[in-house]
């Protein structure tokens, strides 16, 4: 009711765009959160970490928090694990560590490039700046924030202003946006 009936039509195409669009960056996140918890609650337990489904629980529920949340979730696994023995502190950090690359360099790239089109680069740029500009909480809304200001560059300027028609997640998928 904001926009005049000649743009609603598109003003509802690019809010449903946008939708579509964080619903496919959460749904991304909650994959990402459940394989590294499941790989690192099986990882502890095939080294005799106590607590390693629990344990798993913590880390899985951490990497919703990007940059350092995978350093907060590994806090209690390394406290347990060397309430045990320094020996099964060096396994356990040496399969954190093996865990986070794999999952830092390969899975959440892969996830958000197929999850809402976010270029890695694009995505680490805006956790940085928003840490620089709003603290912690930017951090956290830093990358849905980046995946709704790429679809409306997309959406208002790129097709809108520009006329190139480009496909989005969301989209019909015949680069007709209205």
């Amino acid at each position: 009711m904001l926009f005049p009936p000649s743009h609603q039509a598109r003003t509802r195409q690019v809010l449903d765009t946008l939708g579509a669009t964080l619903r496919a960056w959460l749904v991304g996140q909650l994959v990402a959160m459940l394989i590294v918890g499941s790989v690192v609650s099986l990882g502890l337990w095939m080294l005799g970490v106590p607590m390693a489904f629990l344990l798993g629980l913590i880390a899985g529920l951490f990497e919703f928090i990007p940059i350092f949340g995978p350093f907060l979730g590994f806090i209690p696994i390394a406290l347990v694990a060397l309430s045990q023995s320094t020996e099964l502190l060096l396994y356990t950090s040496a399969f954190y560590l093996v865990i986070q690359l794999i999952e830092s360099n390969l899975l959440i790239p892969l996830i958000e490039r197929r999850a809402v089109d976010l270029p890695p680069a694009l995505a680490l740029s805006a956790v940085f700046l928003a840490a620089v500009a709003f603290g912690p909480l930017g951090m956290l809304v830093a990358t849905p924030l980046a995946a709704v200001a790429l679809v409306l560059v997309k959406m208002l300027y790129i097709d809108g202003v520009r006329g190139q028609p480009i496909d989005l997640p969301g989209d019909r998928g015949d680069g007709d946006h209205g």
